[in-house]
């Protein structure tokens, strides 16, 4: 019973540890009108059909793929057109989206979730506006 309840734990710390996102919380500083790589990566999926990815801006959907594909119908109508998820590298263990034209009303923290066949998991970043760097510094 010893044993078991060790290798158990073993077993959930190792599955924490592969699917723990990789990156510390990130700031991206783009210009207006720009373009962001929001970054966000993960241990490799072994088949892009269990492979989930969510991007969120507070409760807005940004960017969503599951079964194998972009799921846009319920992208928040400020993002459609302009999100990108780099398709070819999903299953080397990279999320990360591309936000074009970006916004003053697109500044604030993004939400990466990812969910695959080794467990979930989530990553923060925060966009902001060049010039504004100053000002969140001070925070």
């Amino acid at each position: 019973m010893h044993f078991s309840c060790n290798a158990s734990l073993y077993f959930l710390l190792l599955k924490c540890f592969l699917t723990k996102v990789q990156h510390p919380l990130s700031t991206v500083t783009v210009a207006p009108g720009g373009n962001a790589t929001l970054g966000c990566s993960f241990s490799a999926s072994l088949n892009i059909n269990s492979l989930i990815v969510n991007w969120q801006y507070g409760d807005t959907v940004v960017h969503s793929f599951y079964l194998g594909k972009d799921q846009l119908e319920r992208q928040g109508a400020n993002y459609r057109g302009r999100t990108h998820l780099f398709k070819e590298e999903l299953l080397k263990g990279n999320a990360s989206l591309l936000l074009t034209a970006v916004r003053s009303e697109d500044v604030g923290d993004y939400t990466c979730h990812i969910t695959n066949e080794q467990g979930s998991t989530s990553e923060k970043i925060k966009v902001i506006m060049a010039g504004d760097e100053a000002e969140h510094n001070c925070i």
